[in-house]
């Protein structure tokens, strides 16, 4: 599946749980992150950086995206898969993570 279909989904799953995504010129505001979750006003954001390439903005919205239950959603296979990749992968990291600091 070509990156600007599988950045479509996510963007459209983010729509589906009621996240908004919002695209920005970080690097003019001095910020070197690619973005990432956030909440404005109680209602969850992500922002994306939008100087990215396509494939970093898909990484960094299925990184953000694979934190919430989409259980109840249907997604196309691929797009399943690399939310559950990443969901893997943030497990991974939290577990390390708490095994360092105890």
């Amino acid at each position: 599946m070509k990156q600007e279909l599988i950045l479509h989904h996510l963007e459209e799953l983010a729509e589906k749980l009621s996240i908004k995504v919002v695209y920005e010129d970080l690097k003019k505001e001095g910020i070197t992150s690619k973005g990432g979750l956030c909440k404005v006003k109680g209602e969850d954001r992500i922002i994306v950086n939008k100087n990215l390439t396509t494939a970093d903005r898909v990484d960094m919205l299925a990184n953000e995206l694979s934190k919430f239950d989409t259980d109840q959603i249907y997604l196309p296979p691929a797009i399943k898969e690399i939310l559950g990749k990443k969901t893997l992968k943030n497990e991974h990291h939290e577990n390390n993570f708490e095994t360092k600091n105890d």
